[in-house]
């Protein structure tokens, strides 16, 4: 009886050291939306340093890094932004992805539709994976 606890209690330690990754059952299209809407949100409070961060390893490392803040320099003047779709390529784990997102605000602040909304525009991005995490890739 004793020696049957053991392979319980070791079974379920197995199963508990890889729990993380059986919780993390969300799609790609899932964690690069919420992943895209966190840089727009750090964006949108000129928050440069950490919007950075949403970017692909490479350019944070690279000379081109500094001028990420002229990029953007617009930024804080959206409004709000949402993701319109989150396109993957069709594979089993894909590696890259487009989003879609609506920006409020910034180069459409003070026109608005006949509904008296501020009228979209539309920010594309691609994504890819790099060491199992999604990042903005801006080439």
């Amino acid at each position: 009886m004793c020696r049957v606890l053991i392979y319980l209690m070791a079974i379920l330690a197995a199963i508990g050291g890889g729990g993380c990754s059986l919780l993390e059952s969300r799609s790609p299209e899932e964690i690069i939306a919420d992943r895209a809407m966190a840089q727009a949100r750090y964006l949108m409070n000129a928050d440069y340093e950490s919007a950075v961060t949403y970017v692909v390893p490479s350019y944070q490392s690279s000379a081109r890094a500094k001028f990420y803040p002229a990029e953007f320099v617009g930024s804080a003047t959206w409004t709000d932004a949402s993701v319109v779709w989150v396109k993957c390529d069709e594979a089993l784990e894909p590696d890259r992805c487009r989003v879609r997102l609506w920006v409020y605000g910034g180069p459409t602040v003070g026109r608005a539709s006949s509904r008296g909304d501020d009228i979209p525009w539309t920010w594309e991005t691609v994504w890819i994976k790099i060491n199992g995490e999604w990042y903005q890739f801006l080439g």
